[in-house]
C-alpha cells in the first residue's frame, strides 16, 4: 500500500510510519511543526518530511491507498478535504493499529494510572522471553520503540479511554483484548466525558467487549473502583462473558521485607513507589493467565530479570538531579530534581506518597501542570485532599500551557486553581524566567535535604533542564 501520514511528527504517527515502511509499504507524511528527536528518527529513517499541510502533497499521479489522520488534524485540514474529494480512503492512526499491530492474543492495559508502565514492561518480559510481542507504549522506555509491528501472534498494547477521531469512540475498543488489566476507573478527561457515569460506563462497555475465553484483570487494590456501584458486582453481570480476575498486591508481596516475591524468587525492582509495586503484580497476575506453571518456572530467571532491569518509562518518576549542594546557610544539603508525568488528581497522589516514602527526610516542593481535561472546573472536587500531605512544603503552579482566561466558564485559570486548592502553601508564577529564579532562591535558602517534583503530562517548557543547569553552574 502507499499510506499518507497528515500529522507524521506525533509520536504514535513517526513509529507506525517507521514500521510500516519496514513492512514493505510505501510511505508518506506531512507536518507543520518538525522537532527532534522525531524529526530526527524519521530522517534517519529515511522518510522525509513534506513541510505544512498543502494539497500537491497528495499528487494526483500516484495518490495514496490511505490517509491517516488523528483527532488533533482538524476536517478543515486542506490535505483531509482534498484525500476526501478525491474518495481516497481516510482512517485515524488507531485504526491502523487494529490493523497491523493488534494479534490474536491482544493484550489491553487501561485506567487511569500505569498503562505505560505495565504496557512497558510487559514488552521487557515477553521480548527477553522471545516471544517477540507486536505492541504499542504510549510514551517513552529506553531501548524500546514506540510501535513494533512483528509475526507474532502476541500483541501487547496501552489502550486509552481518549477518542480516537473528534466525537469518535475510545482507542481502546479498537484493540479487540483478549487480555485486559483495568488498574482503576476514576473520573478523567472531564473535557470529553462530561459526566462520571458516562465515564464508567465507557470501561464498562470496555469489560463487556472481552470474548468468551478471556481474562479480565482488576487492580483489587483500588477500593474506590470496586466499591463503585458499576464495578462492585461484575462477577454477578451477565453480560461479562470473560473470567474476571481480582489482583491484589498482597499475594507477592512479603510483608516483613515489604518487597516482591514470585514463585518463591525475590525482586528487586529499580522502579518504586505502592503504586509501582502494584503495577507489578498486575504484570505477574497477567503472566499467570497466559502461561502455565511449568512455562512460568523454567523461565523464572529471565521474568526476574526482565522486572530488575526494567528502567520504567521517561518523565515517570525520573531523577533527573541528585546531589550535595551548598546553601546560603553554609549546610550541605541533599537535593533531588524529579520529572513526573502525573496530570490529574490520584496520579498525584500516588507520586506524592511514593516521593514521601523514597525520601523520607526531606522537604517537598511540588510543581504541578495538570492536563486540559483536569483543569475543567466540574473536575476540581477531585482535588480536595490530594495536597494535604504534611511533608509537602510549597505547591507552585506555572503557567497554563493553554492559556485560560480569568472569566472562563468551562476551565479554571492558574489563580482561580490555587484559590480553590486553598493552601496557604500554593503560589502561581506565570512567567518561566521569574519561576526558574523563585525556585532556584527557594532551593539555595532552604536548610533540610530537599526534593523539587515536577507533576504534568507536558515537559514543562524545557525549565527542568535550565534549573539544573543553573545548579551545576552554582555548584
Amino acid at each position: 500500500m502507499k499510506i499518507h501520514f497528515i500529522g507524521i511528527c506525533g509520536k504514535l504517527n513517526a513509529g507506525l510510519a517507521i514500521e510500516l515502511k519496514n513492512l514493505g509499504h510505501e510511505v508518506t507524511g506531512s507536518d507543520k511543526a518538525f522537532y527532534p528527536p522525531m524529526s530526527t528518527l524519521l530522517e534517519k529513517n529515511n522518510l522525509p518530511i513534506l513541510v505544512g499541510y498543502k494539497e500537491e502533497h497528495l499528487d494526483e499521479n500516484n495518490l495514496p491507498d490511505l490517509v491517516t489522520y488523528g483527532a488533533a488534524i482538524g476536517e478543515d485540514n486542506i490535505e483531509v478535504i482534498k484525500a476526501k474529494k478525491l474518495n481516497i480512503e481516510t482512517c485515524s492512526p488507531t485504526e491502523l493499529l487494529e490493523k497491523f499491530v493488534i494479534k490474536k492474543n491482544s493484550i489491553v492495559i487501561t485506567g487511569n494510572y500505569g498503562k505505560t508502565t505495565i504496557t512497558g514492561l510487559l514488552v521487557k518480559i515477553f521480548t527477553d522471553l522471545g516471544l517477540n510481542p507486536s505492541y504499542m507504549i504510549g510514551g517513552e522506555v529506553p531501548e524500546l520503540e514506540s510501535v513494533k509491528i512483528t509475526s507474532s501472534d502476541w500483541s501487547i498494547i496501552e489502550g486509552d479511554e481518549y477518542p480516537a477521531e473528534k466525537n469518535g469512540k475510545s482507542k481502546f475498543f479498537y484493540y479487540h483484548p483478549k487480555y485486559l488489566i483495568v488498574t482503576s476507573v476514576k473520573w478523567d478527561h472531564t473535557d470529553i466525558f462530561k459526566t462520571e457515569e458516562d465515564y464508567k460506563v465507557n470501561f464498562l462497555n470496555l469489560m463487556q467487549s472481552v470474548p468468551e475465553g478471556g481474562i479480565i484483570i482488576v487492580n483489587a487494590e483500588d477500593e474506590l473502583f470496586l466499591k463503585n456501584s458499576k464495578f462492585s458486582k461484575l462477577q454477578e453481570d451477565q453480560s461479562i462473558k470473560s473470567e474476571i480476575i481480582y489482583s491484589n498486591l498482597s499475594n507477592y508481596l512479603e510483608t516483613h521485607t515489604n518487597s516482591l516475591i514470585f514463585l518463591d524468587k525475590p525482586i528487586n525492582p529499580k522502579i518504586f513507589g505502592k503504586h509501582n509495586l502494584e503495577n507489578i503484580s498486575l504484570a505477574l497476575e497477567l503472566l499467570k493467565q497466559c502461561f502455565d506453571n511449568d512455562f512460568l518456572k523454567a523461565n523464572i530467571d529471565s521474568i526476574i530479570n526482565s522486572i530488575n532491569t526494567y528502567p520504567g518509562p521517561t518523565r515517570r518518576l525520573q531523577i533527573k538531579f541528585d546531589n550535595v549542594i551548598k546553601s546560603q546557610t553554609s549546610l550541605d544539603n541533599h537535593l533531588v530534581i524529579i520529572d513526573d508525568f502525573a496530570h490529574n488528581p490520584e496520579k498525584f497522589k500516588a507520586s506524592i506518597s511514593a516521593v514521601a516514602d523514597k525520601f523520607k527526610d526531606h522537604k517537598i516542593t511540588c510543581i504541578i501542570l495538570p492536563n486540559l481535561g483536569n483543569i475543567t472546573k466540574v473536575s476540581l472536587s477531585q482535588y480536595q485532599g490530594v495536597f494535604d500531605n504534611v511533608v509537602i512544603d510549597e505547591v507552585i503552579i506555572p503557567r497554563w500551557s493553554t492559556k485560560i482566561a480569568e472569566d472562563s466558564e468551562t476551565y479554571a485559570s492558574e489563580n482561580y486553581f490555587a484559590q480553590f486548592l486553598n493552601l496557604n502553601k500554593v503560589k502561581v508564577e506565570k512567567e518561566d524566567d521569574k519561576f526558574i529564579e523563585c525556585l532556584l532562591s527557594k532551593i539555595e535558602t532552604i536548610s533540610e535535604n530537599h526534593v523539587v517534583l515536577f507533576m504534568g503530562s507536558e515537559p514543562f517548557r524545557g525549565m527542568i533542564d535550565i534549573l539544573i543547569k543553573k545548579l551545576n553552574n552554582a555548584n
